[in-house]
This record gives structure tokens, sequence and C-alpha cells, in this order.
């Protein structure tokens, strides 16, 4: 198993810039790489994989950029987490197969680029995680 590649923020936080030598189909970002904080997805890093099936964004991750996962053909699922407001526009653009997509919870974008899901007509589900009350 191979490790995304990655630009360091700062001592403590990083941004996925790409597939790096991974070669999942099924991409788990994770909340930590080298002791470091995943914090953002850069524009363009997943842009025309044509490998990837379904992407899981750990909740650290606050940011997608634009074209992130444009035009990745064969992603099906997706899930944004919670702690995600921000989405950057084209961000999931021409994902012909995306099916299903989770998001963390209700009104957690405080920023959504234009045409997000453009090209994307085979959305058949899209969930809304529930929290439990106190």
């Amino acid at each position: 198993m191979g490790k995304l590649s990655y630009k360091i923020l700062d001592k403590d936080r990083i941004v996925i810039t790409g597939r790096g030598d991974c070669e999942d189909k099924n991409i788990v970002i994770p909340d930590e790489i080298d002791g470091y904080m995943v914090v953002a997805i850069d524009s363009c890093a997943f842009r025309y994989d044509k490998d990837l099936n379904s992407v899981q964004i750990a909740n650290t991750v606050i940011h997608i950029g634009e074209s992130t996962f444009y035009e990745c053909k064969n992603l099906q699922y997706l899930l944004i987490p919670e702690e995600t407001y921000m989405v950057g526009r084209y961000a999931f653009g021409c994902c012909n197969k995306l099916k299903h997509i989770i998001f963390g919870r209700v009104g957690q974008l405080d920023w959504f680029g234009e045409e997000v899901f453009y090209g994307c007509n085979n959305i058949q589900n899209i969930e809304i995680a529930r929290r439990k009350c106190l």
C-alpha cells in the first residue's frame, strides 16, 4: 500500500496533492500522514483519475479544492465529512458514475462552489448523516 502525495503548509498541517504511489481504487484520505494533520485536498489533486472508485475523507479535511476529482470516470461513492465546510467549483464535475454521496451534516458547507456536481447524471442517493441528540 502506497502513500498519497502532499505538501507541507506549516509545522503541523499538510494538503493532499495527489495519489502519490497509492494504487488503491478505494481511497481513504486519512486524518494524519507522517505526523502531519491533513486539512485539505488540493485543486486538481485526483483530476482524471480513471482508477478511483470511492473516496472517504477524514474529518480533519476542511477544504476540497477546485476540480479536485474532476472527470474521475469510475468514482461511485463519496463521503464528505462533517468538518468540511468549503468545496471548490467543479470539485466532482463529470464524475459520470457517481451514485452515492454522504454529507456529514445538514448546513455544513459555508462555501459550495459552482457546479460542484456538474455532469454527474447518475446520482441515485444523497444522504445526510444524523447526529444523536443529547
